[in-house]
C-alpha cells in the first residue's frame, strides 16, 4: 500500500525490512529528504487510514497502531 509524501500518495517498494522501507516518490517532483511522510493517519478516505491499511493486511486497526515500533518518530 501507499504512504502520504507532501499529500500525495507514494507505493512501498521493495521488501520490508524490520521497521524500514523504500519508496517511490519518482512521481512527486518537489520531494525532499527529510520530508515528512505519514504511513497511517488523513482522515477516514484518505489511502493510509489505519481501517484501510488493517482491511488490507487482514487484521483490526488496533493491532495495525500497537505494531508501530517505538523507533518510528509520531508526529
Amino acid at each position: 500500500g501507499p504512504v502520504l509524501v507532501r499529500g500525495r500518495p507514494a507505493d512501498i517498494i521493495g521488501d520490508v525490512c524490520m521497521d524500514m522501507f523504500m519508496i517511490d516518490v519518482s512521481g512527486i517532483p518537489t520531494v525532499q529528504a527529510g520530508d515528512e511522510v505519514t504511513l497511517i493517519g488523513g482522515g477516514k478516505h484518505s489511502p493510509v487510514s489505519v481501517d484501510r491499511v488493517a482491511r488490507q493486511t487482514g487484521t483490526i486497526s488496533y493491532e495495525v497502531i500497537t505494531q508501530l515500533l517505538p523507533r518510528v518518530p509520531r508526529v
